[in-house]
């Protein structure tokens, strides 16, 4: 769950960016009207400096670079690396005084495009590129400003010889899900090792349902955005789902005791066959081996009730951007530059060159398919259809926080679920009060 973590941290760490902007978030982010690759205005021969600052070393990156390189002889390309403890304050401090990198690695999208740093990108030719549910999943009041990277993501791992052994079959449904838990106890295991005495798996568990059923159906395709900008409140519309999901807390395969249970020990239980089903993702395979090497497993999606692929939690590991500054008049050699480098992060050529320092997740490029490891084939119609995507990316920082720890108060039978999403909107109220 390192990276599921990591990504709530992101957005949380992002909410103080803003911060010292004085006027900055009334400006009106800049259009690119260069189109990707051009070469108007660049003198012959000379190389245009392009610099990219990212909190993972170069060695993440070292297969594209080498591509930029070879494919783009005209772009120096430069990559810094800021450690992830200081990452939030160089880079802020360097866009509020206008001196940014020219290429940005984007962590939360709405708080950066607000702030005026980030060039609107829509009318690129290589925005067509991509599904066009990462798009809208990323896009801020209709427009796009950043192209995403090749994917984390995170569903149920499930100890696949165990399910073979008793004949279990993987679930198309919620409601088959739960029937799959209730054939898993009766023969002596638990069907879920929970980890939920961090809160944030419990508020993930609530997700799992709610993500298939309604925040990526057509009718609550926007109630994420709409919920971080204050439209919609959580207690006027998830109640009806809320209580189905909570069966799996009635029926006492998630408890009370559960919540004394942290990381280590649920990972220890699915590994070591006491538990059938792991939430989780690539970032434990090699720890699930190292305690187990005989084990084997596979990977389902969360499911709702409505039949579909069903969906794993997700997203862009990152976001390349383009600074605003480079749409300003003066600009044009560098933005042609800057725009050149998405152009090929953008191409087939490019997405594998990023996966071969990254393996792990699936491409946001239409057509664009890298051979997993067997360990998701059990998601391949997942990945085709890019039913990825992660709720809480959306919201305001802070606010998945609250949801998980008042979940923990139902569990622990100190709340009601209408309290819990009572309190959630009140804390929702009191980050955007802070935001202004």
């Amino acid at each position: 769950m390192k990276k599921f973590v990591a990504m709530l941290s992101a957005a949380a760490l992002c909410l103080g960016l803003l911060a010292g902007c004085g006027g900055s978030p009334s400006q009106t982010p800049g259009t690119a009207s260069t189109p990707a690759g051009s070469t108007a205005g660049q003198p012959s021969g000379e190389k245009i400096p392009v610099r990219f600052m990212y909190w993972n070393k170069e060695e993440s990156m070292q297969a594209l670079i080498d591509l930029i390189n070879e494919k783009l002889p005209n772009v120096d390309f430069q990559f810094e690396f800021v450690d992830t403890t200081s990452f939030a304050t160089v880079y802020k401090t360097q866009m509020n005084a206008g001196e940014g990198p020219d290429i940005l690695a984007v962590e939360y999208v709405p708080t950066e495009v607000q702030a005026g740093w980030v060039l609107d990108i829509t009318d690129q030719p290589f925005m067509q590129n991509y599904q066009e549910s990462v798009l809208n999943e990323l896009a801020v009041d209709g427009r796009s400003y950043v192209i995403p990277g090749p994917s984390w993501f995170g569903g149920y791992f499930y100890n696949k010889g165990m399910f073979e052994e008793h004949g279990w079959t993987i679930p198309k449904t919620y409601d088959e899900w739960l029937e799959l838990c209730d054939k898993i106890a009766a023969e002596g295991v638990k069907p879920l090792a929970n980890p939920i005495k961090n809160p944030n798996y419990l508020m993930h568990y609530a997700m799992s349902y709610v993500t298939g059923e309604f925040l990526r159906q057509p009718e609550g395709m926007s109630w994420d955005k709409d919920y971080a900008a204050g439209k919609v409140k959580m207690a006027e519309s998830w109640g009806p789902y809320l209580d189905k999901w909570a069966e799996v807390v009635e029926k006492g395969y998630v408890t009370a005791e559960d919540l004394g249970m942290d990381y280590d020990q649920a990972l220890d239980e699915f590994a070591t066959g006491k538990a059938a089903m792991f939430d989780s993702g690539p970032w434990d395979v090699d720890a699930i081996y190292g305690k187990n090497p005989d084990i084997k497993i596979d990977m389902m999606p969360y499911v709702g009730n409505k039949g579909d692929t069903g969906w794993l939690f997700g997203g862009p590991g990152i976001r390349f951007g383009v600074n605003s500054k480079l749409g300003e008049s003066g600009n044009e050699e560098k933005l042609a530059a800057a725009l050149s480098v998405l152009e090929l992060i953008s191409s087939p050529e490019g997405q594998k060159a990023y996966w071969e320092n990254n393996q792990g997740g699936s491409s946001y490029v239409k057509g664009v398919e890298f051979e997993m490891p067997a360990e998701y084939d059990g998601c391949k119609e997942v990945f085709a259809a890019g039913h990825i995507y992660a709720p809480w990316s959306q919201w305001n920082a802070g606010v998945y926080d609250e949801f998980g720890k008042q979940l923990q108060g139902f569990v622990a039978g100190d709340t009601t679920l209408e309290e819990v999403m009572q309190a959630t909107d009140a804390k929702n109220e009191e980050v955007m009060s802070k935001l202004g």
